[in-house]
């Protein structure tokens, strides 16, 4: 005679219905974590605000950027320089805060 399996609990575990609160919740954790987040790289920003104002948001302004080697070498290729970069001016009134 063949085996029965009970295939009722199958879907027990992550795969349950849940009920309206449950995915409040759910949800409220999902909140919570991402609000952590979210502090955590804002402090970490904070402390690290140099390196991010000069490397990440100010890094275009000097010719040796990666974007402006490239530029300069395709406008070799193609026999024009006006796409080399040497110098950007430009002012920043306050960083210092």
């Amino acid at each position: 005679m063949p085996e029965t399996i009970n295939v009722s609990n199958r879907n027990s575990g992550k795969d349950k219905e849940m009920s309206f609160g449950e995915h409040l919740d759910d949800l409220r954790g999902h909140i919570i974590r991402g609000i952590i987040a979210v502090i955590l790289v804002a402090i970490i920003a904070f402390l690290f605000k140099d390196f991010f104002f000069n490397q990440v948001i100010l890094a275009p302004k000097d010719a040796g950027f990666i974007t402006n080697l490239w530029l300069c070498e395709f406008s070799h290729l193609i026999g024009i320089n006006t796409l080399c970069i040497n110098q950007v001016p430009f002012t920043i009134i306050n960083i210092d805060l």
